[in-house]
Parts: structure tokens; sequence; C-alpha cells
């Protein structure tokens, strides 16, 4: 985490991945990233982007993209094809996930996580996988649906 605190790298402007023998790209544009300073940190919000990690651990937008599996295939491993590094200067200190907050009138704002200084101290890359399986499912019964997150940091 200490390289994400040196210069954040955006890790892919051009990323394909196989699974069950098919090809899936994914692009990025740096034009769609914006790093906004809050308090002490900063924060990086990513076009069409949603955060989907768990509190106290560094907040960076990841893409979800739906996939329809074909019928007898799985999701036994992703294989990434291509990426290309760029890497963005400046020292940031990278807004830690906080919980969800409450729509309800009644519900109390939650506590503020701190951040996990497991990660935060380390000098292991975050995250380690720029693409990972987050649900996989049926979508009518029959059709087999897998959701990605493809983090473009």
């Amino acid at each position: 985490m200490k390289n994400l605190t040196t210069g954040v790298i955006i890790v892919l402007f051009f990323v394909q991945f196989v699974y069950a023998g098919l090809t899936h790209t994914v692009t990025f544009d740096r034009s769609d990233l914006e790093i906004v300073n809050e308090d002490s940190y900063e924060r990086f919000v990513y076009k069409g982007a949603v955060i989907f990690d768990k509190e106290g651990t560094p907040e960076l937008p990841g893409i979800p993209v739906n996939l329809i599996i074909p019928t007898g295939n799985s999701v036994s491993s992703i294989k990434i094809n291509s990426n290309i590094h760029k890497k963005i200067d400046g020292i940031f200190n990278v807004y830690p996930t906080q919980p969800l907050i409450p729509t309800s009138i009644m519900a109390k704002k939650p506590e503020w996580v701190e951040p996990d200084p497991d990660i935060y101290l380390s000098d292991e890359v975050y995250p380690k996988n720029i693409v990972k399986v987050i649900s996989e499912g049926y979508f009518d019964g029959a059709t087999q649906i897998v959701t990605l997150l493809v983090s473009p940091l």
C-alpha cells in the first residue's frame, strides 16, 4: 500500500481477459478519473464505477462487468491478456472505505472507520488482483451470469 501512497498507477487502459475460452475487453480512459481532496485524504472517482470493498480498506473504484456464461461452461480462472500501466504523479493518502449511510430518517450516521493498518502500512500493492469475481448466479434459472469487478487503479 505504501506504493499507492507514493504514486497511484492506472493499472489498465485496456484489459482483455479470457473465461471459458471466450474473450471480453474492458477499456479505461484517464479522462474519466477524478481525484477529489477530502479532509487529509484523496478519493478516486471514476465514471461508472462503484465502491465494493470492506470498511477500512482503500476506497478505490471498480467497474462491474456482467457476463453470460455459455451453458456447460464455468469460470475457473481469469487471464489478463493485455494491460498498460501509467503512473499518476503525486503523493496520495487514499480515503478509507466507510460504512454505507442508511437512508432511513431515524438512522444514525455510522461511526468513522480508520484505515486498516495491515493494508495502509504494507509494502504490498493494493488491490492484489485487478479483476475479481464478486458474484455468480443464474439470470433466468437457466442462464449462468457472473459479475466481475475490474479495478482501473
